[in-house]
């Protein structure tokens, strides 16, 4: 792929691999370097996407609930039933799927645990100054099972807790199952 790449104009296109091998061009990656920066978006993207669906497919069984008005969804959008395909307009309009997919990811954060070195030094807002160089490790598990953010349930599966009208007072990093900010995942 990356070879086909180097062959073929550009299209104006920015996908990851344009990108890379545009670096690649410009001597500032190597070809072993493009290579495995492509495998680490591949295997990271693979791992965390069959995560979320098999967590969610589980969640689903175990509340029937949910799984009837998700059902009801797709039936609304699909009444003939039987084979049909589905476009990416389609995923788009799956609003319930959609809060199903980001309560799974509250609830079985793809990367429970992210840790990330300081560049600079950092006050706190109790005051306490972590100076550059600190490993500092977010718990993703336990930030999004916080009460006092997501509420007495917060242990449950609820897809509503992402309902617009429940998410629209949460602070922006309450829920960042893959990060945010310039060291945000892929």
């Amino acid at each position: 792929l990356i070879k086909k790449k180097l062959d073929k104009a550009n299209n104006g296109s920015k996908i990851f691999i344009d990108q890379a091998v545009e670096l690649l061009r410009k001597d500032i990656f190597s070809m072993q370097e493009v290579e495995d920066e492509s495998n680490t978006m591949v295997v990271g993207a693979l791992e965390t996407t069959t995560n979320t669906i098999g967590y969610g497919l589980m969640l689903l069984a175990m509340f029937p609930e949910y799984q009837e008005r998700a059902y009801e969804e797709l039936l609304a959008m699909f009444p003939e039933g039987g084979a049909f395909d589905v476009t990416y307009a389609n995923i788009q309009d799956m609003a319930y799927l959609d809060l199903i997919v980001n309560e799974t990811m509250r609830l079985m954060a793809p990367g429970p645990l992210v840790a990330r070195e300081n560049t600079q030094d950092l006050q706190l807002s109790n005051g306490l100054v972590l100076p550059a160089g600190v490993q500092c490790v977010i718990n993703m598990f336990a930030l999004h099972r916080r009460k006092d953010i997501w509420g007495p349930d917060a242990d449950k599966f609820n897809p509503d807790h992402f309902l617009p009208s429940n998410i629209e007072d949460k602070h922006p990093f309450a829920f960042i199952p893959f990060t945010k900010g310039v060291r945000s995942c892929i």
